[in-house]
């Protein structure tokens, strides 16, 4: 029997899901995040430390639902044979696939400790409602910008603004400083979105989305595997690009 309610499980019936993320944020803004997507209903979130931060290891250590990871010299040492990657999207990539491997839920989300989610229903529902052929769902993004003339209150104030499918670095209403920061989806930061990737599924984590095990495809095959495989979640990351001084330099 367990068996079995296993194998319901892994075709999507559970709905269980799990967050992982690598962080090198203050300790405020990652504890606000992971409490953030376990009252969302995330049954653990996984904090991998991009380096020692003691702040964050006395703030979190032990909280239930939590589950942090120093990615210190042994670390690395014991996890990669090439020892630790050189960029942190290799990084962010190893740390996310090493739990979708090892992890216990059904689904895994990969994003950023500036990203949380806002939902229009249940994680869980929806992802219980999702077919045996969907792989991943997709989570659309806004970022926030401030409102001229306005005293924000907290960091939730301010507008959020989706991409725009024209040319978006022409979009009215922006103050004109602010267009030759826009990429062509009129975002400062990423347009993509990021995942919810079903474990167990014959593919490998990436920022934004999942790829297919196996050879890389080349862009029209993978924009096409991406459409017969993908789904999407009702509601959106609330990006917050440039929250942290280092977010901003980057």
């Amino acid at each position: 029997m367990a068996g079995a309610a296993r194998g319901m499980a892994m075709r999507g019936e559970d709905g269980s899901w799990a967050v992982v993320a690598t962080v090198q944020e203050p300790a405020p803004l990652v504890a606000a995040f992971a409490a953030h997507w376990l009252a969302l209903g995330a049954e653990e979130v996984h904090l991998f430390l991009d380096g020692p931060s003691p702040e964050v290891e006395a703030a979190l250590t032990g909280r239930p639902g939590v589950r942090l990871v120093v990615c210190d010299a042994a670390f690395w040492a014991t996890r990669r044979r090439e020892g630790r990657p050189a960029l942190v999207t290799g990084r962010q990539r190893f740390n996310a696939n090493a739990v979708l491997r090892e992890g216990r839920q059904a689904w895994l989300v990969h994003c950023d400790a500036d990203e949380f989610l806002v939902p229009e229903a249940a994680i869980a529902g929806q992802l219980a409602m999702l077919g045996p052929g969907v792989d991943f769902a997709r989570i659309g993004v806004k970022e926030r910008l401030w409102l001229r003339h306005s005293a924000p209150q907290t960091i939730f104030d301010g507008v959020f603004r989706g991409p725009d499918p024209r040319d978006g670095t022409r979009r009215e209403g922006l103050d004109p400083a602010l267009r030759p920061c826009l990429n062509p989806h009129g975002m400062l930061g990423h347009a993509a979105g990021k995942s919810v990737v079903r474990r167990g599924a014959a593919v490998r984590m990436g920022i934004h989305f999942p790829e297919p095990q196996g050879p890389k495809l080349p862009p029209q095959a993978l924009e096409a595997w991406r459409a017969e495989r993908g789904g999407t979640i009702a509601g959106w990351l609330a990006h917050f690009d440039g929250l942290t001084p280092l977010h901003w330099v980057v």
